[in-house]
């Protein structure tokens, strides 16, 4: 089978096609063919071995070497243990722990193993794990926010933030997007009418705005972002450089205190529950997948490069087969 590896850490130069053998699965594993996988955050982080905490994959050089960890394709095989899954179903999963997922074909524990609801492709069943559930999972942190509330998501183009925009305009929220320039008009497509390009904003205009902030990406001193908030909002980190979780864990305690603003850090928790929760939104009609680009397995290297220079407009897949 066809493999997508990496042995180093940099950009996507350091991404190169092989052969391997197909996997056997072991008795709690399912075979997969792989028809889609898409890029996230994460694979760029484990890619780049930064920030530092992503050189949990290995210090010098990484020990899990093909990335992807969204998964969506059909039963190949399953081993002898394996129960609900057969041959020629059709699946997804978030595979984080183990990745694998850009190559024709990965082992995954059942567990992780979800059928793909009928009204969903490969490819948008492979854009929902991650970026789905951490845009619900922001929306949900300590309590739903409610009809009319204000928030403001930064890096709102991105995957996270295109489920993120459509979730809360679906809840009646008033939403406020930053991004770079040549994404504005993407967003008001999404539904949004107040936007803004990080490179020239004004940020004394959104001062005690927000009853939320979703940052995505850093760009802002946390400082910056508290400013922002209402007497009582909340700024939750997703993304970014290390000193902005650092700064986030410094400028306040996690938990509110007499009222005061809130500055925390989102730990996204994997959940069956949450994925089909957003697939559900999908079936419904509520929310669309963004996926805005499909790439060949063989060309990996340059859905990596339109990643890195921030041309992508919410979910960027991968065809193995």
């Amino acid at each position: 089978m066809k493999v997508a590896e990496f042995t180093a850490y940099g950009d996507e130069r350091c991404i190169a096609l092989r052969e391997s053998p197909i996997p056997i699965p072991k008795d709690d594993e399912i075979l997969i063919e792989v028809h889609a996988t898409s890029i996230n955050g994460s694979d760029w982080e484990f890619l780049t071995g930064r920030p530092a905490y992503a050189r949990i994959n290995g210090l010098r050089k990484p020990r899990k070497t093909i990335l992807g960890s969204d998964i969506a394709g059909v039963v190949a095989e399953v081993g002898g243990a394996v129960t609900g899954f057969k041959a020629g179903d059709r699946v997804f999963c978030d595979n984080f722990e183990r990745f694998g997922g850009f190559a024709q074909y990965v082992s995954v524990p059942q567990k992780k193993v979800i059928h793909t609801p009928h009204h969903l492709t490969h490819e948008q069943a492979a854009a929902v794990p991650q970026s789905g559930v951490i845009a619900m999972q922001c929306l949900n942190y300590g309590g739903a926010l409610n009809r009319g509330d204000r928030l403001l998501i930064n890096g709102a183009a991105g995957g996270v933030g295109s489920f993120a925009v459509q979730m809360a305009i679906d809840a009646e929220l008033t939403v406020v997007g930053i991004d770079h320039g040549d994404k504005l008009d993407y967003l008001r497509t999404l539904g949004l009418s107040e936007v803004y390009d990080y490179r020239s904003l004004n940020t004394d205009a959104l001062s005690g705005r927000f009853d939320r902030i979703i940052d995505l990406v850093g760009g802002q001193r946390v400082s910056t972002f508290k400013s922002w908030l209402s007497p009582q909002g909340t700024y939750l980190l997703v993304g970014g450089p290390v000193r902005h979780l650092l700064a986030t864990l410094v400028n306040n305690p996690f938990d509110r205190v007499n009222g005061r603003k809130r500055m925390s850090i989102l730990a996204h928790e994997q959940s069956e529950n949450d994925i089909l929760a957003v697939c559900d939104m999908v079936e419904r009609g509520r929310i669309q997948v963004p996926v805005s680009a499909v790439y060949a397995l063989d060309d990996i290297q340059q859905a990596f490069a339109a990643f890195r220079t921030h041309n992508a407009l919410g979910k960027l897949v991968i065809q193995p087969q």
